[in-house]
């Protein structure tokens, strides 16, 4: 929640300046804010005599002694904390780097507090945001236990007009304390003239306000008056987290007059209330416009389905749209089938293809199968394309009546209903899809009612970035005494650009950033045989950085030497052979769904657990024309799916056997497969229905930040290669408190997962050793050091099994 507040309301540096804790003195002065939140109490408000702490810092220093820089600061902060009323006056400018996208923002903002500490405690914020070119101004207003804000967008006239409850001590918790400026945190605080630096900041994650962020810089500084106040405080910040980079500059000049009025709104008509976190809502829809305004490299996938039960008429479309520029290479593929049946003939009325491309600075459109056609054409006009697509099914905040806000899976989901005019526009606007005239339902029916239309949008909590759009509608026709349903779904999923995207494009990989000064010290064995026989043993793991690119010579040299490759299978041949073999993959498919006409929802016991699985599938893009029917198993591989895209800079293209694979190709090694794609997917889909439930709750208790941290952890450790360290991690399994049926699902995945898994590899193994040839055997790091993994078995059959030193 606090990374939300810094967004959305920006470092109030009052907490901060206040909130220093005398550096360790066995007294500690009381801060202004510390005096307005201790005199808050729900709605009864106290006053409290000036602590002795006062007094022991306002005693005057003997001549001989010249104070400290934290003396001083001390000085300032009692200075500051007898006010009452204060104006600040701030500035945040905040750049976001995911991938090659920059992300800009920048707040002005005026924060008056009147009364602080009182009952009759106010505060007004005046905020002007620029997220690159997209400009929006707030108004907020606190007094008397409610908020009133309203939010208006740079060149309309309606602004949208908001009331929501909460405490004095709730509203001033908003405004995240800037602590960088504490002593505590920095190793260097100096005093220069009239300033103090604060240097080499430290344990700065706390500020932040999120979990496992990394402080790569932290500096600030503090101007005082010639009385001795804090006139003007600066500080800047820089934080990775997960794969973005985020650099913070604030600045907050503080006013002891502050001359103006707090007025509240007389009449609490027209403003829409919103109960509880649900007001962070039109924030948020904000935030995502101007994130999606400077998306110039990004992948899009996007799908929308209407129907017309009236007509029997199904109406769908996909769109896949990439673009990448970073500032070197700009290219684009944007790919959208259309698609107009009759669900009770199966004939097709259209069935078009249009591929969009740019490359060179040339535009390249293609309809169907016909002649390209090609002009000189500036980026941005792509870009500006895509993005205004998107932009469209994002709603005026005038339009919406019901406004809902939740944290799923490390996201926001914002959720919406529009107002029964706009029901009524969508109405004709998904007739037009189908139909010449738009308005021929309405022209037929002799009523009409809207009982859905709304939609959401989800929001990546760490980065800020939108993670999905979508927008659901269903109309109901009354003709000739029979009501027909109109409906429409789309769905739109994000993945901010990156070396994907631009593969996804060129079918070519970008250069890899440079790692060769990393050293990595994987497990690798050598194992022979009493006969002579030998094969090299890999564990590997499924994801990785820049540094698989650069194995130890060992490892390379074995893999020369090989003959062949055995893995656990050649993914790239399983996605083609999807692509092009439309039995196996219509054979693919249905392992992945229930043939029965059964509902997901009625595999799953725990409602709770379905309700949260249905709200982070909708705020990471997921939901799709067929997901309700898709095996639980499914939802929980899509969602982890979904965290990786997220986690740290690590893919699965750079992955240990995704590497091998390339280097096989290139050397025209043999490449077996241990296993086969199917298999795999047999078993994941075949687990009991208790299992897969189990399964798909173990992937909702994390966040994409959590399981990026977790695969980053284990990728190190994989790294550094401590056979004790990975061999206790991939089998510690804490089981004393496991309910009988609990014990007995894990016992299940066990069995599936890693017994009858080893024992077939174990088999494949020995296939190897007594071939005539010297294999390169890379599967799965947990393969081999299980208790019945690959090291153990084969030392039992009698093979020897060497750790390779580097």
């Amino acid at each position: 929640m606090k990374r939300l507040r810094l967004w959305l309301c920006g470092i109030i540096i009052l907490v901060s300046m206040s909130a220093c804790n005398g550096g360790g003195k066995e007294t500690e002065p009381v801060s202004t804010f510390e005096s307005v939140v201790s005199s808050v109490d729900g709605d009864e408000v106290t006053t409290t005599e000036e602590p002795a702490t006062q007094e022991v810092i306002t005693e005057a220093p003997t001549t001989e002694a010249v104070p400290t820089p934290q003396e001083v600061y001390d000085q300032a902060i009692f200075a500051l904390d007898a006010l009452r009323s204060l104006q600040l006056e701030i500035s945040i400018e905040t750049v976001t780097v995911l991938g090659v996208n920059s992300f800009n923002e920048k707040n002005t903002q005026t924060l008056v507090l009147q009364n602080i500490g009182e009952e009759a405690f106010a505060a007004k914020l005046s905020d002007k945001t620029y997220r690159g070119s997209y400009y929006t101004q707030t108004e907020e207003i606190f007094s008397g236990g409610n908020m009133y804000f309203s939010i208006r967008q740079a060149g309309t006239r309606d602004k949208a007009d908001y009331l929501t409850e909460m405490t004095a001590e709730e509203y001033l918790d908003r405004m995240i304390p800037a602590v960088l400026l504490e002593f505590e945190l920095y190793e260097a605080v100096e005093m220069n003239g009239n300033t103090l630096i604060f240097s080499d900041g430290l344990d700065a994650e706390a500020w932040i306000g999120l979990d496992d962020v990394e402080v790569t810089e932290a500096s600030g500084k503090v101007i005082l008056d010639d009385d001795g106040r804090i006139k003007t405080s600066e500080y800047s910040l820089v934080y990775e987290l997960n794969s973005a980079v985020v650099t913070m500059e604030v600045s907050v000049n503080v006013m002891t007059e502050t001359g103006a009025e707090i007025s509240v709104p007389a009449n609490k008509e027209g403003y829409t209330f919103l109960e509880g976190e649900s007001y962070l809502g039109p924030y948020l829809i904000h935030h995502a416009i101007g994130y999606i305004n400077q998306m110039n490299t990004i992948s899009s996938y996007s799908g929308v389905s209407a129907i017309s039960m009236a007509s029997g008429w199904v109406y769908g479309a996909d769109e896949a749209s990439h673009l990448y520029d970073d500032g070197e290479r700009v290219v684009a593929n944007i790919t959208n089938r259309v698609q107009l049946a009759d669900m009770n003939t199966g004939d097709y009325y259209f069935d078009d293809t249009v591929v969009e491309s740019y490359e060179d600075g040339v535009y390249t459109y293609r309809y169907n199968e016909g002649v390209p056609e090609s002009q000189k054409l500036d980026f941005s006009r792509i870009t500006d394309g895509v993005n205004g697509q998107i932009l469209a099914d994002i709603p005026e905040l005038t339009k919406i009546e019901n406004l809902q806000v939740g944290v799923y899976g490390g996201m926001f989901l914002v959720e919406y209903d529009y107002s029964d005019d706009v029901g009524e526009e969508m109405c004709v606007g998904v007739a037009g899809l189908m139909y010449a005239d738009p308005n021929l339902l309405n022209s037929l029916a002799s009523a009409y009612r809207t009982d859905v239309a709304g939609g959401y949008i989800g929001i990546d909590i760490a980065t800020g970035i939108p993670t999905s759009v979508g927008v659901e509608y269903t109309g109901i026709h009354t003709i000739e005494g029979a009501e027909y349903a109109l409906t429409y779904k789309l769905n739109r999923n994000f993945l901010v650009g990156d070396a994907s995207t631009y593969k996804e494009i060129t079918g070519e990989s970008l250069p890899e950033p440079n790692c060769e000064e990393a050293t990595m010290t994987p497990l690798f064995y050598k194992v022979t045989g009493k006969s002579g026989q030998k094969m090299w043993l890999l564990g590997t793991i499924h994801v990785g950085d820049c540094r698989t690119a650069q194995l130890p010579k060992q490892i390379m040299e074995a893999f020369d030497e090989s003959h062949s490759l055995a893995v656990e299978f050649d993914t790239e041949a399983f996605s083609k052979r999807l692509e092009e073999d439309v039995e196996f993959a219509t054979r693919i498919y249905q392992m992945y769904m229930y043939m029965d006409g059964s509902t997901t929802e009625s595999h799953i016991s725990d409602p709770e657990l379905y309700t949260y699985a249905v709200k982070t599938m909708k705020a990471a893009g997921l939901l799709g024309p067929y997901t309700m029917q898709m095996k639980v198993a499914s939802w929980s591989q899509d969602i982890e799916n979904f965290y990786k895209q997220w986690s740290r800079g690590m893919s699965g293209d750079y992955g240990v056997d995704s590497r091998l694979l390339e280097l096989a190709r290139k050397q025209q090694k043999k490449i077996l497969d241990v296993e086969s794609g199917m298999e795999q997917v047999g078993m994941m889909m075949g687990f009991s229905d208790a299992l897969q439930e189990l399964l798909l709750a173990e992937s909702l208790s994390y966040g994409a930040v959590d399981y990026g941290n977790s695969m980053y952890n284990l990728f190190e450790m994989w790294c550094e290669g401590d056979e004790a360290a990975l061999t206790e991690y991939l089998n510690e399994t804490d089981t004393s408190e496991m309910t009988q049926e609990e014990m007995a699902l894990y016992k299940e995945y066990v069995k599936a997962m890693e017994t009858d898994r080893n024992q077939h590899m174990y088999m494949k193994a020995l296939e190897c050793l007594e071939s005539d040839t010297v294999v390169f055997y890379a599967v799965g790091l947990a393969h081999l050091l299980a208790e019945d993994g690959l090291v153990n078995t084969l030392r039992e059959a009698g093979y020897t099994v060497e750790a390779v030193e580097y």
